[in-house]
């Protein structure tokens, strides 16, 4: 019987706290990270099992390792998460989790980041929170400061589709939309 897998590529994910071209410090960790939530409608059957069965591998692996054959009874911090109980915390912050499960993916390391043409993204503005890819994670093992879990490992991400940005600026061209730029002349003040 072959082993299970622990990698997995979520298909036609929306991306959220996308934190990947430059490495953010986490609240628990004094380390930066690149990082990401990544976002898939419940109703894709197909990727949520295939997320379960990598967190079920993970956890037989770390059974045999890292946890001394002690397995948690809970995870304080769930590698799939529910995001209708996201959205119920605050239902305007996190409109875009509704009906969606999630994943928070990071890693030490730089993702590799790619375009439609499979060709390596350069440009900070391509990949944002809001958008569309394929994202490949790998689930593990970890036993820290007491803690025992499975942690969601981000490998890279293929954007395929730009999608209504979930924060940031927006789109700061059309905030001025109706106003000309004025000259010196013009200028009341």
């Amino acid at each position: 019987m072959a082993e299970q897998s622990t990698k997995v590529t979520i298909p036609k994910a929306r991306l959220s706290y996308a934190n990947v071209h430059v490495p953010v410090k986490a609240m628990d960790s004094e380390e930066e990270k690149y990082s990401c939530s990544v976002l898939w409608p419940k109703t894709d059957k197909k990727t949520t099992e295939a997320v379960q069965a990598a967190i079920k591998a993970a956890a037989a692996a770390a059974l045999a390792t890292k946890w001394e054959k002690v397995a948690p009874k809970t995870y304080k911090d769930p590698p799939l998460r529910d995001g209708d109980e996201k959205f119920e915390e605050d239902p305007e912050k996190y409109k875009a989790y509704k009906g969606m499960y999630y994943v928070a993916a990071k890693s030490k390391e730089k993702p590799t980041l790619l375009g439609k043409d499979k060709k390596e993204i350069a440009s900070k503005t391509d990949i944002y929170s809001g958008c569309y890819c394929h994202v490949s994670v790998n689930f593990y093992g970890f036993k820290m400061k007491g803690n025992k879990g499975i942690a969601v490992g981000l490998n890279g991400l293929m954007k395929f589709s730009d999608g209504e940005a979930l924060a940031g600026r927006g789109n700061v061209v059309a905030d001025f939309d109706g106003y000309e730029a004025n000259t010196d002349e013009d200028q009341d003040f």
